[in-house]
């Protein structure tokens, strides 16, 4: 739906923008899959952070991109490690 798709470009974005802001990445992957199912993988190898912490004092910007991702039924899998970078994958949430 255009929504789904607004709602995945708005997080794709609002990953973009903390690499630029945050990571202080030389090198940005993104893959896109389809088929099975929807899959949106960006990876940078920036400096990171502990998750830990996000997790007790999230930021706006990743309550923004959970909540996008929970209206349209998507799963957002955030995994970093300070000074190893940080992949972010916001996939579909169907049961096969």
């Amino acid at each position: 739906s255009v929504n789904e798709k607004l709602f995945i470009f708005r997080i794709f974005q609002e990953i973009i923008n903390n690499i630029f802001k945050h990571a202080a990445a030389t090198q940005i992957e993104i893959r896109i899959k389809m088929n099975p199912i929807f899959e949106m993988q960006i990876t940078d190898n920036g400096k990171g952070f502990n998750p830990t912490d996000t997790q007790k004092h999230p930021t706006l910007g990743l309550q923004n991109m959970h909540g996008r991702a929970a209206i349209i039924n998507y799963k957002l899998d955030i995994k970093s490690a300070v000074g190893s970078g940080t992949t972010v994958t916001l996939s579909e949430n169907k049961t096969q």
